[in-house]
């Protein structure tokens, strides 16, 4: 028996199932019968999931069904979005590697150690923001990965990037909360005893400095005064800096 059934509230143009009621096997049918119908089935369930509620070129857009979707090389300069491993840079003899601040909210840093002279070596440390309008980069990037790579080398300056969670996934102010819980986690290290061995060895906490740019500049200044508002211990920011 063959059940022909319209189903409501449905965004198909041909919103039918078909059931067939038997007890030997459903009719057979031709290969080429068969692809042709996976082919229009999958075509509609294709249309009704790429709809679109919001679209904000070059940075993201917002399916229907809740996905997002952030575009492709949002900086416009061809494969500054590529994610860069960690390691050691043989230009410059910066050393990198990334780290987990929060396993509960997943918000993690990448850190760039310049050339190390001796084992008792301490550099200053820059606690960097990226920029992206609250909704795009990250230190992974290469485009903020070579940036910092020579902020380290050329400064012989310590630096921590943080990779803050994002809208609109996560909207404002959670951009804010994150990089201040970030700067809590990294002055938990001033006494020598965190969880991160590089920052309790070679991070300086006498000479702390907050950096970003432009959505990362807002940032570090928000840090900023919160740390002179809490009388954060453990650490001397000496000044911030950031550029719109």
């Amino acid at each position: 028996m063959l059940i022909l059934i319209r189903l409501n509230n449905c965004n198909l143009q041909n919103p039918y199932l078909i059931l067939f009621l038997s007890n030997t096997h459903p009719p057979l049918l031709s290969k080429k019968k068969k692809k042709k119908l996976n082919h229009h089935i999958f075509l509609e369930m294709d249309s009704s999931n790429n709809e679109t509620t919001h679209e904000f070129p070059p940075y993201f857009k917002v399916y229907k069904d809740g996905r997002i979707e952030r575009y492709p090389d949002r900086f416009g300069n061809g494969g500054q979005d590529l994610v860069v491993p960690t390691g050691l840079d043989s230009k410059t003899g910066v050393q990198i590697k990334d780290v987990v601040v929060s396993p509960e909210s997943s918000v993690s840093a990448r850190l760039f150690i310049p050339k190390i002279n001796g084992p008792d070596q301490k550099f200053p440390l820059v606690v960097h923001y990226h920029g992206g309008g609250f909704c795009t980069g990250s230190p992974f990037m290469k485009i903020f990965h070579n940036f910092l790579v020579s902020l380290a080398s050329e400064a012989n300056v310590f630096v921590i990037s943080v990779d803050y969670r994002q809208a609109p996934d996560h909207a404002l102010p959670v951009a804010h909360e994150d990089s201040w819980a970030a700067m809590q986690w990294i002055s938990a290290h001033s006494n020598g005893q965190g969880p991160e061995p590089w920052l309790n060895q070679y991070a300086d906490f006498g000479r702390v400095f907050l950096a970003g740019e432009s959505a990362g500049a807002n940032i570090a200044h928000y840090v900023a005064v919160q740390a002179g508002a809490t009388g954060l211990a453990g650490h001397n920011v000496i000044g911030s800096n950031g550029q719109s």
